[in-house]
């Protein structure tokens, strides 16, 4: 469950790195690797706090603090889901894509 779901404390890096403990630094990697795309805190009264990562257009990602845990939501159109079904090396995945929502 989202530990940040009070809507008037908004996840800061200090905050975040006392529910997020040890994994922090995938926080901190996360932000780095996606640092050419737009970060965006939402708050949702079901859900609490979400960073959305996304390139002013469509999400990334959305990353969910938890205490010492984390969530991040995939987005995949539906023309890179069918290429990855195809891909062998991410074979992993592939029950997760076929399940997938739309």
């Amino acid at each position: 469950m989202n530990c940040f779901t009070d809507k008037n404390i908004i996840p800061i890096d200090d905050i975040l790195k006392d529910f997020l403990g040890k994994v922090f630094c995938y926080y901190e990697e996360l932000l780095s690797t996606t640092k050419v795309y737009c970060k965006q805190w939402n708050y949702t009264k079901s859900v609490g706090w979400v960073l959305k990562i996304h390139d002013k257009k469509k999400a990334l990602c959305y990353f969910t603090p938890m205490e010492n845990e984390y969530k991040i939501g995939l987005t995949v159109r539906e023309n890179k889901r069918l290429k990855l079904l195809d891909n062998t090396k991410v074979s992993f995945l592939h029950n997760s894509l076929k399940n997938v929502k739309n």
